[in-house]
């Protein structure tokens, strides 16, 4: 069962559903707005890397001064937006 991206032209997000069946998708409705007006996308994907490649990553000082200056950053704006920044930067370093 794949999960289709696409793009509803009615409210302007991108949305992802559940399609049961690959031979039958059947007709997108925006969960959204209920636009019948949708863009199928190509979906983003990403590559299985073992740990120690993950920890490599972590490990490279050019992330570590992007991390800083970003860390430096986010803080200024307020402890709770630092927090939200936080966790998807860990999120998106740690799936690279």
């Amino acid at each position: 069962m794949p999960i289709y991206e696409y793009y509803c032209q009615d409210c302007r997000r991108r949305v992802s559903m559940l399609v049961r069946s690959i031979s039958n998708p059947g007709t997108p409705v925006c969960p959204r707005c209920g636009g019948r007006h949708l863009e199928r996308l190509m979906s983003r994907f990403t590559r299985v890397r073992s740990e120690e490649d993950r920890l490599d990553a972590l490990a490279d000082p050019a992330r570590s001064a992007i991390w800083t200056r970003m860390t430096r950053r986010a803080w200024r704006a307020g402890p709770r937006r630092w927090a939200r920044s936080w966790a998807k930067t860990w999120a998106r370093i740690l799936m690279r």
